[in-house]
């Protein structure tokens, strides 16, 4: 994944805060609980979050490609897939995400 620096540091912070509950298989569950990238889309969109598609009228568990490309952000499946997993399957807590994020997220 590659995306601005401006915006991977903001969302480790984010990660770290303590201001965000997390949550499983869904972007945002609209009580306050989130996924790592349910975090992203918050900081990165002003405190928005995509939480459902508009055609199927299902809950979203990862931004839509058009929303990464609109951030700047590209060669992401690898490192969404990786961080689904950490998020969803082993319950990694988002201080141990933010580390991950800094060592494997490019930046430009």
């Amino acid at each position: 994944m590659k995306m601005p620096k401006k915006l991977r540091d903001k969302w480790v912070k984010a990660l770290r805060s303590g201001e965000y509950g997390q949550t499983k298989g869904i972007l945002t569950n609209g009580k306050g609980g989130f996924c790592c990238l349910g975090v992203l889309q918050h900081v990165a969109s002003g405190g928005s979050c995509e939480a459902y598609d508009d055609l199927a009228g299902e809950f979203m568990g990862s931004p839509t490609s058009k929303w990464y490309s609109d951030n700047g952000i590209s060669e992401y499946s690898g490192d969404v897939s990786a961080l689904i997993t950490m998020n969803d399957k082993r319950r990694s807590k988002f201080t141990t995400i933010a580390n991950w994020i800094e060592k494997n997220i490019e930046v430009y």
